[in-house]
């Protein structure tokens, strides 16, 4: 299209300067000189056309990468945290997690059943079982500091980690958790129930005597279970 673009210019204007023969030298010139412009101005448009693909392909990638990062966390937390209650469960105990800040001090750690569970979930219903499950863990993360942790330990049973707290203290705190959890309101419930709980703790001096002190506050959590004797024809909620 250039080419003919120039051979009609030089026609023009060319033609009474420089003669018919220099004019066809001239525009076989043009033509020759065109046709290597359009491959190089097709080589670069191939080259753009290119360069737009790539920029295409890395963006999906990113994209890719960024989905498997997501899926990567969801499955992490799937893995690591109880999907009932959001509490961290006993894989990430095993693995560490949250315990940063308990192995580099002293502490206490604290263990919590909820004693008539099975009550609830007989009377109203699993799911209501669920509801007191949770409503407990929230209560609790209320309660407790940011380097506090919880551990849903077992169906019933729960580990607090609490790093640089003394057992008295704790004691205080776990009763005042079950204070401000009464009264219960459960969705299939007519009336409030009463949440109740054994619980005990013990002290630990290093990290690495944290299971030594699960074993003892477990010890002393059935201990004062049997002190209480919490009858399971009761409406209440452990």
């Amino acid at each position: 299209m250039m080419a003919i673009l120039w051979v009609i210019y030089f026609g023009a204007f060319g033609m009474p300067r420089f003669g018919i023969a220099n004019m066809s030298r001239a525009a076989t010139l043009i033509v020759s000189f065109n046709t290597y412009l359009d491959l190089v101005l097709q080589m670069l448009l191939g080259y753009a056309m290119v360069l737009v693909f790539m920029e295409d392909a890395k963006r999906e990638v990113d994209d890719a990468h960024a989905e498997l990062a997501i899926a990567h966390d969801q499955l992490r937390r799937a893995a690591l945290y109880d999907t009932l209650t959001g509490a961290l469960n006993r894989r990430a105990f095993a693995q560490g997690v949250g315990l940063e800040a308990a192995k580099a001090t002293f502490g206490t750690v604290a263990m919590l059943d909820m004693d008539n569970l099975k009550f609830v979930n007989d009377s109203y219903g699993h799911s209501s079982g669920d509801e007191a499950l949770r409503y407990l863990v929230t209560v609790m993360r209320e309660a407790l500091r940011p380097s506090d942790r919880i551990y849903r330990w077992g169906g019933d049973e729960f580990l607090l980690v609490l790093p640089g707290a003394q057992p008295d203290a704790v004691l205080h705190r776990v009763e005042s958790i079950l204070a401000a959890a009464h009264p219960l309101h459960l969705k299939t419930a007519r009336d409030p129930l009463r949440l109740v709980a054994s619980y005990g703790a013990a002290e630990f001096g290093s990290g690495e005597d944290l299971l030594g002190a699960i074993d003892r506050a477990d010890v002393e959590m059935y201990k004062h279970k049997h002190r209480r004797r919490t009858p399971r024809s009761t409406p209440s909620v452990a």
